[in-house]
């Protein structure tokens, strides 16, 4: 949850949605806290180091990844960049 509310990509309303949760829990408001100060320490002993672009596309092209065990039935899909079926005893 909380790197959600530090992402980017969060919408505002989620974010204070998640607010709203922490505030009301104070371990989650110190563990926050914890992981701004992290943030912030990486980004300025870090902050104009980049990752080539071959490793920032490898990682994305890992996590991104569905694994697909077995289907029964698909009705939608709105994208898939890669799927990998693996077969029982194979």
């Amino acid at each position: 949850m909380l790197c959600e509310l530090l992402d980017a990509e969060t919408t505002a309303e989620r974010a204070a949605q998640i607010r709203e949760i922490i505030a009301r829990c104070p371990g989650c408001f110190r563990r926050l806290e914890d992981e701004q100060a992290a943030r912030v320490l990486v980004r300025d002993c870090c902050g104009a180091a980049r990752a080539p672009e071959g490793l920032k596309r490898r990682i994305l092209a890992q996590i991104t990844t569905l694994t697909v065990s077995q289907v029964t039935q698909v009705t939608q899909v709105s994208q898939v960049t890669q799927v990998r079926v693996s077969r029982p005893g194979r």
